[in-house]
């Protein structure tokens, strides 16, 4: 006997998969900002770390410029997502966010445009686009 898969069943209605596609779009866009910003502040304090490593010991290896950059992307991604957190729930209790009706795309969510950190929601929302996305 063959039973039905509900998962299966699930993905083939046409709206639920462009749903699941928008949310997996928004998290990519979200992890590539992460992404970019770590690299480019990586690159930043790499040079000045370099700089202040080679002026005290010339003969450095590249060892220590390597787990310098390691840890610091670890610390710099870390730091982007819970700074965005804290940003979201700091916008959401100051009624920074808020919802909006439109006659074609329904209820939305609105981030103020005074907010002082509206990036950094932006950026929580991409992260977890099902904040603000329900079905």
């Amino acid at each position: 006997m063959n039973t039905p898969n509900p998962r299966k069943e699930k993905l083939a209605n046409p709206d639920e998969v462009m749903y699941r596609h928008l949310l997996a779009r928004m998290r990519w866009r979200g992890w590539l900002k992460v992404v970019a910003l770590t690299m480019a502040v990586d690159q930043l304090l790499i040079a000045v770390f370099t700089f202040a490593a080679r002026s005290l010991d010339p003969g450095i290896g590249e060892m220590p410029t390597l787990i310098f950059s390691c840890i610091t992307c670890m610390l710099v991604s870390n730091w982007l997502v819970s700074d965005a957190r804290a940003a979201w729930v700091s916008a959401k209790s100051s009624g920074y966010i808020g919802t909006a009706i439109d006659a074609v795309k329904g209820e939305s969510v609105v981030i103020a445009a005074r907010c002082p950190r509206r990036w950094l929601v932006v950026l929580h929302i991409e992260l977890n686009p099902q904040l603000v996305m329900r079905r």
